[in-house]
């Protein structure tokens, strides 16, 4: 699997990921029972501004975008670090090792990750804390939503 920046700013590229990013955000509301997911909004418009840097891989023949992660970066004291803000797998393809590829990939990128994902949202947890990251707490947005939080470091 090949990891790319994508070029979000291009009409084509940001309609494949809001396309992409409104069946996987549907698929995890009923998931986590919580239909208001902000990225459920987000219009083509947003993430063709989103002020960060958009990793993507693609099936054979650049054909069909499988999965996207998109990253804010950040300075943390001497570290390099960033958030991840949304990871994003083409639900056909899921389990299929896309969205830990992505993972990997940015963890070779940065010192320092950190991101946040519903308390009820099993297979998320379990990608993240696979990869290495630790909870670190939980944020109750309201009675239906609690996000735990994640970071990950690279020690060596």
């Amino acid at each position: 699997m090949v990891v790319e920046i994508l070029q979000i700013t291009s009409p084509a590229v940001a309609t494949d990921i809001h396309k992409l990013q409104m069946e996987a955000y549907t698929r995890e509301a009923r998931l986590i029972e919580y239909p208001d997911i902000p990225p459920l909004r987000e219009t083509i418009q947003e993430i063709k501004g989103f002020p960060g840097i958009v990793y993507g891989i693609y099936g054979e023949h650049h054909q069909k975008l499988l999965g996207v992660i998109f990253i804010e970066r950040f300075e943390d004291g001497n570290e390099h670090a960033a958030t991840i803000v949304k990871l994003i797998v083409d639900g056909k393809y899921s389990r299929k090792g896309i969205g830990r590829a992505l993972v990997k990939y940015v963890q070779t990128k940065y010192n320092t990750l950190y991101v946040s994902t519903s308390k009820r949202n099993a297979p998320a947890i379990r990608l993240y804390e696979n990869a290495g990251f630790i909870i670190q707490s939980q944020k109750v947005i309201d009675k239906q939503l609690t996000l735990c939080m994640f970071k990950w470091e690279n020690f060596f």
